[in-house]
């Protein structure tokens, strides 16, 4: 790791009086700060009584890393997590990078930076001890925020602050090894719980600002539509005070409070260009007669497919979709912002602030630097508020109304024209010769996305001819990424064929899938090794078929570079299933916060469980059918497996990511159980169409 030589240690200014605070680069160089630095700025900051401020510098969705980004710190600073208060940074592109939560990356592309930045402080204090004491550093050794000497003088960390501002930051620092962790690896409660459980927690949802005024907008009723006119005359009588504004395709509408804007949107006239005629039932055509015609773009092939389905015994076949899905986040989209001449301050959830900064400097042409953006904790996130879009409105409408504007969208705002999962189509083609599986043929499409599809992952290399095709279905339904994207969807149909070819050609699910394993060549981007590792931890775990009276299913999927396997069981009572027990076995490297990890897991399980029996956005004219949950219907308690069981692979390796590779094989688990307990298949989501849940 580079040091700055040239910068030292200095006591803050008056407002951090007997504090020693030090900046650092996360990732990047570890670097004094400047006396000036405000307080949400990129530093550690040691207080007098021995507290230590941690800052945390990506968003917070609920994922956890506000505690577990801090907590690799504080492990290698080897000081006392009950001393440790957590802040959230502001957008900050000097003092971090990848200030991102998405991609499950967060702590993956951290881990060392953080930990040299904590080692850092660490060897900064034993220094300076040593020097105070006369003694070599290498006989000082820290722990819990205290240097002791071999010959046991001891000093804490705070009692070191006024010796240790005048002196360079160390190089070349030594990171622990993994057995001398004493907090990462360990269980430490989310920093935030107890605020949110006595409703403390401030969203952006919370935010109050001077002279704020709230905005509501109005989008197009159909995906497409395009605005024509706009009347608001009849808000003169009932909300005189209440403005509107034509921002981009939309109207927005500014008032005192939530009430105000949202009653008078429903009194403005809105002429629109509707021209959409698309519909559930004619994109799934569609994507059927794209399949059919050819109309795909190879992605990867490997022998002779064609010669492996002409020789083949028998050719297995099946299709499987699944639908647009909502993000459904808790909190509503909205952000604060307020835009006064060359100037900009926004204050916000949004999963992208330095993508968002950008947008918003190019859009209103004003420079980076003068755009500040702080982030407030999420009401979930789950890839809706990696787009900035709400983001983008509030800073115009603020723009244009010259006030701060806290723009507010309603669920039906966003349940409507937001974005949603695509729909998906998948056609699988298995050759199976003298009872082994000798091609796999994938044709995938999303609507409007380009990633129906992974050419690199598994069962590519374990099979010895492959070809794989896809491609964009048109649409003119908005698009994102949605939690896990395109393994939420290619999990569940991958993942339920090889179910189905196991029991095709008279071998067990795991048997079947450790086999293929075993057969892996060099063309592939995961671990046969780990992968082998999770699925015979999960066997053991769930005491696999051992007790004929258990329906149980299987399925395993990489993603984020990380490995989950899983076992359900499941039960029919009176026609209809209940998910009794899922068992996961996961390796993601290092765990960080055990308790999160398992968190991450669960509510993966959860979630996924949840849309695969009931999550359905349809289409009618471009018009999305569902508007609130009086008409959408989220998982509720009633489909929440009874137990969920989490095992985590023990590992030195670094920690790979863990907030959604739990979503991809927890759904054909499910579904594999339910063929166990009823002898049927389901290809298409969600579950409720057959009236089994």
């Amino acid at each position: 790791m580079k040091i700055d030589r040239r910068k030292f240690l200095k006591i803050s200014g008056a407002s951090t009086a007997g504090a020693l605070v030090i900046g650092f680069n996360w990732p990047g160089m570890v670097k004094a700060a400047s006396a000036g630095e405000t307080e949400l700025s990129g530093y550690i900051k040691f207080l007098a009584d021995g507290t230590v401020v941690i800052m945390s510098p990506n968003p917070e969705i609920g994922q956890g890393v506000k505690t577990s980004m801090p907590m690799i710190v504080a492990e290698e600073m080897d000081v006392d997590w009950q001393k440790v208060v957590i802040e959230q940074a502001a957008l900050d592109t000097t003092k971090y990078k990848r200030q991102v939560a998405g991609g499950s990356g967060s702590i993956r592309t951290s881990y060392k930076t953080l930990r040299e930045a904590g080692a850092t402080i660490r060897q900064l204090f034993i220094e300076t001890a040593a020097q105070k004491w006369n003694v070599k550093p290498k006989h000082c050794s820290a722990k819990e925020g205290i240097v002791t000497h071999k010959s046991g003088k001891s000093a804490r960390y705070e009692d070191l602050i006024e010796a240790a501002k005048s002196r360079e930051l160390p190089s070349g620092v030594k990171l622990k090894e993994p057995s001398e962790f004493s907090i990462i690896g360990k269980g430490k409660v989310n920093f935030d719980a107890e605020k949110i459980v006595k409703g403390e927690m401030k969203y952006g949802m919370d935010t109050v600002m001077p002279e704020m005024k709230y905005a509501g907008i109005i989008h197009t009723p159909a995906f497409g539509g395009k605005y024509i006119s706009h009347d608001d005359s009849s808000l003169a009588s009932s909300f005189p005070e209440v403005k509107t504004y034509k921002i981009g395709n939309a109207i927005a509408v500014v008032g005192s409070n939530t009430w105000e804007i949202f009653q008078a949107k429903k009194l403005v006239k809105v002429e629109w260009e509707l021209p959409n005629t698309e519909s559930s039932e004619s994109q799934l055509e569609d994507m059927k007669k794209m399949i059919e015609k050819g109309k795909l773009k190879e992605k990867k092939s490997i022998g002779d497919i064609g010669q492996a389905m002409a020789q083949a015994d028998e050719v297995l076949e099946a299709n499987y979709f699944t639908p647009f899905l909502p993000h459904n986040t808790m909190e509503p989209m909205n952000f604060y912002a307020n835009v006064t001449g060359n100037k900009v301050h926004l204050l916000g959830p949004i999963q992208t602030p330095e993508g968002t900064r950008k947008k918003i400097s190019n859009d209103l042409g004003i420079p980076q630097e003068n755009i500040t953006l702080e982030l407030t904790r999420m009401g979930g996130g789950f890839g809706r508020r990696l787009r900035n879009d709400f983001v983008v409105e509030a800073a115009m409408i603020s723009k244009k109304a010259g006030v701060p504007i806290k723009l507010v969208w309603t669920r039906e705002d966003d349940m409507t024209g937001g974005f949603y999962k695509p729909a998906t189509l998948h056609n699988y083609k298995a050759s199976i010769k003298e009872g082994k599986l000798t091609g796999w043929e994938l044709k995938g499409l999303g609507m409007k996305s380009p990633r129906s599809v992974d050419e690199k992952n598994f069962p590519v290399g374990a099979i010895e001819n492959i070809k794989i095709e896809s491609n964009v279905a048109p649409s003119k339904v908005t698009t994102f990424a949605w939690r896990a994207p395109n393994h939420n969807y290619l999990g569940f149909s991958e993942q339920c064929f090889l179910d189905e070819i196991a029991e095709k050609i008279g071998k067990d699910a795991i048997s079947h899938r450790l086999e293929m394993l075993d057969g892996i060549n060099s063309e592939i981007k995961y671990s046969a090794a780990k992968m082998k590792g999770i699925v015979e931890k999960v066997r053991e775990m769930s005491s696999w078929r051992k007790d004929k009276s258990k329906k149980q299913g299987f399925a395993a999927y990489y993603s984020y570079s990380s490995y989950v396997a899983m076992v359900a069981e499941v039960s029919e009572v009176n026609g209809k299933i209940n998910v009794d027990k899922v068992y996961a076995a996961v390796d993601c490297g290092q765990v960080i916060n055990a308790l999160g990890a398992e968190a991450q897991i669960q509510g993966s399980i959860i979630d996924a469980i949840g849309h695969a029996f009931y999550g359905e956005i349809k289409i009618k004219d471009g018009t999305p059918q569902s508007q609130n949950f009086h008409n959408y219907r989220l998982g509720r308690m009633s489909c929440k497996p009874d137990d969920i069981e989490v095992a985590f692979i023990e590992s030195n390796d670094d920690p790979t990511g863990l907030g959604e590779p739990g979503m991809a094989p927890a759904s054909p688990a499910v579904v594999n159980a339910i063929y166990q307990a009823t002898g049927k298949r389901y290809y298409n989501l969600p579950l409720s169409q057959y009236g089994i849940v």
